[in-house]
């Protein structure tokens, strides 16, 4: 996952970059463009802070369990703003992917809180619970891959968009 994150990452930047050079004109693409590069900025950043926690994982700590929860709220605000951007006529198509990684982060993130409600006491959850909690993390990263599917997906719409 690590992996295709920073290939997001990467897409981002350069989408961002493309579109900033591109985005002139008074159809709404410039706004489009800057509120877009700024909420990638923000989600690129995110998802870096979240890559740290899960990488120091406490599972036993209420404060690592409290900085989760925190992070995943404010990843939720973000992906929320980003599905709910208005695109020019011409970007449509280009949005309605990011509604669609949008969607799918957003249940994903819904998963993640719930695996990370609480401290996990290893001597205290049996073999059935845990397996329980790993199942429903895989899920949450499946969709978080999903997710990331969808931004390429998009980004790659307004690559060839610009192309042309």
């Amino acid at each position: 996952m690590k992996k295709q994150m920073k290939l997001l990452g990467v897409w981002l930047v350069v989408l961002c970059l493309m579109l900033s050079i591109t985005g002139c004109g008074d159809d709404g693409t410039q706004a489009y463009a800057e509120e877009f590069t700024d909420l990638a900025t923000e989600i690129s950043q995110e998802n870096t802070d979240w890559q740290k926690l899960l990488n120091g994982a406490d599972y036993e700590s209420q404060d690592w369990i409290n900085s989760v929860q925190s992070k995943l709220s404010e990843m939720e605000a973000s992906w929320t703003k980003l599905g709910s951007l208005k695109a020019p006529k011409k970007m449509e198509d280009i949005q309605s992917s990011f509604k669609g990684a949008s969607d799918k982060m957003l249940s994903a993130i819904a998963l993640y809180k719930e695996c990370f409600k609480a401290p996990i006491d290893p001597n205290n959850i049996d073999e059935a619970g845990l397996n329980a909690l790993v199942d429903k993390a895989g899920e949450a990263d499946a969709m978080a891959m999903e997710a990331s599917s969808l931004m390429l997906e998009g980004s790659q719409k307004a690559t060839d968009m610009i192309k042309k």
